[in-house]
């Protein structure tokens, strides 16, 4: 789960004609936004904060009706979540089961898991699932989900090659604020729920073994060439500093959620084919060093939000104890090789 923010546009319904006289004009404003938007989908996400008012209109009469009705168009800035493809959703508590399919609900969606021809779950079981598809349909309290069982999932291996100058922006300065949220977060958590922490870090990495990444990596293409590269160890806090360089490659290897190592090499020629590492594909993107930030912020801050969001729901061994048979169903489906 990601939590962003956005700017909205919408129209807000004035049916009491005393808020036309109320004293605080944007008091009101932002009541009505509360009232109708926070707690519910809408504009492609799940609102749970209205942050500012950014621009807005006078109050104008409905002429198209006779009932004195009003309204005020508004443009704000709001805090509101997201489920991306692939991410994990802690909590989902299991309220029925059909040959196929596992209805269940958590804090902000109702899911739908595909269970196929394997059930380990039963009616009151918490679990973690794997997002497969999301819906925001607009004034609905939940998001709705499609999701499969909680199993490893193999990660796809990144090259991305920043080629313009970078520029820090807004963005990715909220996004540091959160991933210091979030830091702050875990360490401030009880013993019981950093235990906690600790057991869910090695248990979702996606294999049996953690892979080491040593000071190269080798590449190889489908016209039998190979390619070496040099990789050298950084970390999330400085990968600004590393864009210096007018080219630079980033690797993003599979890792465990605590770790912050980004792995960065210098780019000397073009990667225009399809490169390997033993039998896993690399996918090569060339994009600008902003966005390249803002993907490996995003995608940490998920891991270390996903992990307080376990704690939080499995917060000491007994709760974890509670769905052992998940978390072996887990352990018996990793590879045991990477």
């Amino acid at each position: 789960m990601v939590v962003i923010q956005k700017k909205i546009m919408c129209r807000l319904n004035i049916s009491d004609v005393s808020k036309q006289y109320c004293p605080d004009y944007k008091k009101m404003r932002l009541e009505l936004l509360k009232e109708q938007f926070v707690g519910y989908c809408s504009h492609g996400l799940y609102i749970t904060k209205i942050l500012d008012i950014i621009q807005t209109s006078q109050i104008r009469t409905n002429s198209k009706t006779l009932d004195g009705g009003m309204h005020v168009d508004i443009i704000a800035r709001v805090e509101g979540i997201m489920y991306d493809i692939g991410e994990i959703i802690p909590d989902a508590k299991i309220a029925k089961i059909t040959d196929t399919l596992a209805i269940a609900s958590s804090k902000y969606a109702s899911i739908n898991i595909n269970i196929g021809k394997i059930n380990i779950l039963k009616v009151g079981d918490i679990t973690p699932v794997i997002v497969r598809l999301s819906q925001y349909n607009k004034y609905t309290d939940k998001i709705a989900i499609a999701a499969d069982l909680f199993l490893p999932i193999k990660p796809q291996l990144k090259l991305l090659i920043g080629i313009d100058e970078y520029k820090e922006d807004n963005e990715i300065m909220i996004l540091l604020d959160k991933i210091n949220e979030c830091k702050t977060e875990l360490n401030n958590l009880s013993i019981e729920k950093k235990e906690s922490v600790s057991y869910f870090n090695k248990l979702i990495y996606p294999y049996s073994k953690v892979k080491q990444w040593n000071k190269n990596i080798t590449l190889h293409n489908i016209n039998g060439d190979k390619l070496i590269l040099d990789i050298n160890k950084s970390n999330i806090n400085n990968v600004n500093k590393e864009f210096k360089n007018s080219k630079i490659g980033i690797f993003i290897p599979d890792k465990l959620y605590l770790d912050d190592t980004i792995y960065t090499t210098n780019i000397s020629k073009d990667l225009n084919n399809i490169w390997s590492i033993k039998d896993d594909v690399v996918l090569i993107t060339e994009t600008t060093k902003n966005d390249i930030y803002k993907l490996i912020l995003i995608n940490y801050y998920k891991e270390l939000y996903t992990l307080l969001q376990l704690a939080e729901t499995y917060p000491n061994k007994e709760a974890i104890s509670k769905s052992s048979h998940i978390w072996k169903f887990y352990q018996f489906n990793l590879p045991k090789e990477n």
